[in-house]
């Protein structure tokens, strides 16, 4: 959304505007001519910039589209996009269901690629990757996190859930719930299979960890990381030290 406007991508890999009032302003449907009104196994997602819209679909093809609805240029790729691109310092960075995290300019030309450990899932759910003081956290679905320099795609260091809650079937899938998050130098990162990470960012070192699963991304708000977890619970979490609160 933006101050005028709310944009939905739906599993047709159509583009709605809406104006806040709630009107349909333009619908642009971004399938590929032979797969029109199929729907996709995987979301894609919308990044907003101030005069662009860059998105994902799960047809596997990145659209630049002015706020108005026209096309400044697609680019197409051998996967589907499970999940949003992120934008920064005009650069589009997004992970396709191959796990190849690929950067794109803003006039749709491939600076660089980095292909990720993968790993069979259960899910389709997309997570996108997160970027901060010029440290770019890529989440692949083997469960493995690569920080990487946003400029060239060179690894900084990396990372992997290795405990679930035995016993549970979603201890197999080992993908990410959600997508990770950033607060100061700290980076969340949260599995389906159960376990909940807290990691310095500059280095990747573990600063506490706890064994919480969710299917979605955590909410950080006045000290406390707040979680649905796959059990069904509302979590509270406090984002120092990593105790629950209350469940």
């Amino acid at each position: 959304f933006s101050n005028q406007h709310v944009f939905i991508l739906d599993s047709r890999a159509n583009l709605y505007s809406f104006g806040l009032d709630g009107k349909k302003e333009w619908v642009l449907d971004l399938a590929p001519s032979l797969e029109k009104n199929q729907k996709t196994h995987h979301s894609g997602g919308i990044v907003l910039n101030k005069e662009n819209l860059f998105v994902a679909t799960g047809f596997g093809e990145i659209f630049s589209i002015n706020l108005d609805g026209s096309i400044n240029w697609k680019k197409r790729f051998d996967s589907p996009f499970r999940g949003a691109p992120i934008f920064s310092n005009n650069k589009i960075f997004v992970i396709n269901a191959n796990d190849l995290a690929i950067a794109i300019n803003k006039k749709g030309e491939t600076i660089w690629t980095l292909e990720g450990a993968t790993r069979p899932t259960l899910l389709t759910k997309g997570v996108s990757p997160a970027l901060k003081n010029n440290k770019l956290i890529l989440p692949f679905s083997s469960g493995q996190l690569i920080t990487v320099r946003p400029d060239n795609g060179s690894e900084i260091w990396k990372t992997s859930f290795h405990q679930g809650n035995k016993g549970e079937s979603y201890s197999v899938i080992g993908d990410f719930g959600g997508s990770p998050v950033i607060k100061s130098n700290v980076a969340f990162a949260l599995s389906t299979s159960g376990q909940l990470l807290a990691l310095n960012l500059i280095n990747g070192n573990k600063i506490w960890s706890l064994p919480v699963g969710s299917n979605s991304t955590p909410l950080i708000n006045g000290g406390s990381i707040f979680v649905v977890s796959t059990k069904g619970k509302l979590v509270r979490i406090d984002e120092k030290n990593g105790k629950v609160i209350w469940s």
